[in-house]
């Protein structure tokens, strides 16, 4: 997913060392996550459990050995030759991350949405906009505009806000950190999000046209219609159903290098 946005957002332009180690890192990240869940749920059971860590407790040993895989993966493409900017920017972007499992993942963490803000939400989307913006652009930040940066926050902020909803009752057990583990959130508050991506995405594409700002629409809109979505069987396979929806954005710079061949 993430080496998808990085593609819209470099428009031909990226390098393959930085998308191999965006692509080996947030995997690594990923894995390291479903593990730690995996070892929290033990053998707890309820009507509530995600699919997700239902599909980890049975492959524990499956994922490790991807985690192993990862790893080794990061590895080789830090030794591929990653620019100076890229390596100084990926240290500032880890330890967001690791800042960010110390407040609302680690085992003493008693963080809780301060003020009705979804601060757990907004503290993955912004590392992984800004590991994004990293392998986009070797590690200059500038050269991603703004309002391309901001949409992609707004989207994959909603998309983890749409995912806690579906799996609020869960999280009431486990995650206190969630925003909707409080009864009292509002719960529409991940359509406003999207809605609020949609809009700064179309703001960038009339200001300045390409495949980020595209992309963000292409995935911005359906995971609205998603969220609009309260059969129990869509909320059971939410996850899933929300992240598939952001692997569109790899379709976006083929298509647009079809186009620009026909208009040529």
């Amino acid at each position: 997913m993430a080496l998808g946005w990085a593609r819209c957002f470099a428009e031909g332009k990226g390098r393959g060392p930085e998308f191999g180690a965006l692509f080996f890192s947030v995997w690594a990240v990923y894995l390291a996550d479903r593990i730690y869940d995996v070892g929290r749920v033990g053998g707890l059971a309820s009507p509530d459990l995600p699919l997700r860590h239902e599909w980890g407790c049975r492959h524990r040993r499956l994922l490790m050995i991807l985690a192993g895989v990862a790893g080794f993966g990061l590895a080789a493409s830090l030794m591929a030759g990653l620019a100076r900017e890229t390596v100084r920017a990926g240290f500032w972007i880890g330890a967001g991350t690791a800042l960010y499992y110390a407040v609302f993942r680690s085992p003493r963490a008693s963080f809780r949405s301060w003020r009705g803000i979804p601060a757990k939400e907004f503290g993955i989307a912004i590392p992984f906009a800004c590991g994004v913006a990293a392998a986009a652009t070797s590690g200059w930040f500038a050269g991603v505009p703004p309002m391309l940066f901001l949409s992609l926050v707004l989207l994959v902020a909603g998309n983890c806000l749409l995912i806690a909803r579906a799996e609020r009752d869960w999280d009431r057990v486990v995650d206190a950190a969630a925003f909707f583990s409080d009864r009292s959130r509002p719960g529409r508050l991940s359509e406003g999000v999207l809605v609020a991506a949609c809009a700064v995405a179309l703001g960038e594409l009339v200001r300045k046209p390409g495949d980020g700002a595209v992309a963000i629409l292409v995935c911005a809109v359906p995971t609205l219609v998603l969220a609009c979505l309260r059969g129990e069987t869509v909320q059971r396979h939410m996850q899933p159903l929300a992240d598939g929806i952001q692997l569109a954005a790899w379709l976006v710079p083929p298509f647009a290098a079809v186009g620009s061949f026909w208009t040529a």
